[in-house]
């Protein structure tokens, strides 16, 4: 009990504090982030340090990595997606599913089941594609892999939530903006659930200047599957394509291909740019 106090009394005490990264920006694109720095007069000094100052790429550390198909949605996964994405509160979501399903567009919706049965491999097949039509999806998946979803010894009351045939021919126009993004999620839940994994190569590169570590990191897409069609983004995120990296007295002096995201302008606790040879900028 004390350590729960403690922790309490440890959220409700907290207090923001500024922090700074300095940012190491080569002609080529490519952004460097040093650590987490407290004080701004520090990230000042340290980014004065670096004018005129080389690069030494310390390492390039490449993995290949996934993510795994999403289940379908139960009503509480549902809720968790839409108030992440549209930031609805567990009724309104809990509302409009409701709404979605007295129209006979979606399955029963208070479930608590993320499966569907052995049964309904025909159902799923159709509704699938009912789905890439309505959500608009381009591309459909090469060989859905339907089984995955079925099991009917996870399903109780009520199997997984799903949309329904009566969407085939139903006008998406007549539905509020709350019914389509619920619908949407759901919509494209079932495509993702059936699509192959999404892989990826994870690249880090950790360089140093002035004795300073420096990182960036970034992703390659290999395979673009489930993740992307989960993803329904709010945001739209940028990306850098690194053809290569000049030599700054660096042990690699060719890195092929690398996706860098710009995570870095997220971090930026002051826009002042200070321009030097070797690198085109340095933000603190």
């Amino acid at each position: 009990l004390a350590m729960i106090v403690n922790r309490e009394n440890e959220i409700n005490n907290f207090v923001k504090k500024p922090f700074y990264n300095v940012i190491l920006n080569s002609d080529n694109g490519l952004a460097l982030k040093s650590e987490r720095i407290d004080e701004k007069e520090v990230a000042e000094a340290l980014c004065d340090k670096c004018k005129d100052k080389d690069i030494v790429i310390k390492d390039v550390i490449e993995e290949n990595k996934s993510v795994s198909q999403p289940l379908l949605y139960d009503l509480t996964t549902l809720q968790r997606d839409a108030n992440r994405l549209f930031s609805y509160t567990p009724k309104e979501t809990s509302d409009i599913a409701q709404e979605l399903y007295e129209k006979k567009l979606i399955t029963y919706p208070r479930t608590d089941s993320r499966y569907l049965t052995e049964d309904m491999e025909a159902t799923v097949l159709e509704v699938l594609e009912i789905a890439y039509e309505k959500s608009e999806i381009n591309k459909k998946v090469e060989n859905p892999n339907i089984k995955r979803n079925m099991d009917s010894s996870k399903v109780t009351d009520h199997h997984a939530i799903i949309c329904t045939k009566t969407l085939k021919n139903f006008d998406m126009s007549s539905l509020t903006v709350g019914e389509k993004k619920i619908l949407e999620l759901i919509m494209i839940r079932l495509i993702a659930s059936v699509a192959p994994k999404h892989t990826y190569k994870a690249t880090k590169i950790l360089a140093e200047c002035e004795n300073k570590e420096f990182s960036a990191t970034g992703r390659v897409v290999i395979v673009i599957k489930a993740a992307a069609i989960t993803a329904i983004p709010t945001k739209t995120e940028r990306i850098i394509i690194i053809a290569f990296l000049p030599l700054f007295a660096c042990f690699f002096s060719l890195i092929s291909c690398i996706v860098f995201p710009p995570y870095a302008n997220r971090f930026f606790s002051s826009s002042t740019e200070k321009h030097f040879a070797s690198l085109k900028s340095c933000l603190y």
